[in-house]
């Protein structure tokens, strides 16, 4: 009994050596990024995408890497947006309506189509954030989930899309009626 408590002391201090460490590190990050040198605070941010960190320290570096995305030149912003899409196929589901927000206020319009691909497995809340994303991205986005809408007549499919086509606004919703005609 006593060697199971002092194992269980030993994986906690661990646990928490290394959380902090991940804190400490996006601390870095954001100060980095606070005195203007946003190259190695995105470099930073990056590497504290992977799945094995703790997801608060992952939401955060997503979250990082939309502000310097939004704030920069188009190399860091492709970058940031490069860096954040590979996590729309992320299990958890905080992690990717995270990055869905993300891509939107990057207006990274080459993520559109995964947008609306990812639509048809997801749940409310990541609907809720496609639909701002792709309203947010523009009109090439729209166009292209007006236009998969309008190819999937009479699909199980349909219904989604259109849900997605009311959560992404007025615009949305008039490109639909102006492409029906």
């Amino acid at each position: 009994m006593k060697n199971r408590s002092v194992l269980q002391g030993i994986c906690l201090l661990f646990f928490t050596i290394t959380f902090l460490a991940g804190c400490s590190s996006m601390n870095k990050a954001r100060t980095l990024y606070a005195n203007g040198n946003n190259q190695d605070a995105l470099d930073m941010a990056i590497n504290h995408l992977s799945a094995d960190k703790e997801e608060s320290i992952r939401i955060d570096a997503i979250n990082l890497l939309g502000r310097i995305g939004v704030e920069d030149n188009s190399q860091l912003k492709i970058k940031s947006a490069k860096a954040l899409m590979p996590l729309l196929d992320d299990s958890t589901s905080f992690v990717k309506t995270t990055v869905i927000k993300n891509l939107g206020i990057l207006k990274y319009e080459p993520a559109s189509l995964n947008l609306i691909k990812i639509s048809l497995s997801a749940d409310e809340d990541t609907l809720e954030e496609i639909g701002a994303a792709i309203e947010t991205i523009g009109s090439k986005a729209i166009d292209l989930l007006v236009r998969t809408y309008l190819a999937e007549k009479n699909s199980a499919n349909q219904e989604t899309y259109k849900k997605v086509i009311l959560l992404a606004g007025s615009d949305a919703s008039k490109k639909l009626k102006e492409m029906s005609q």
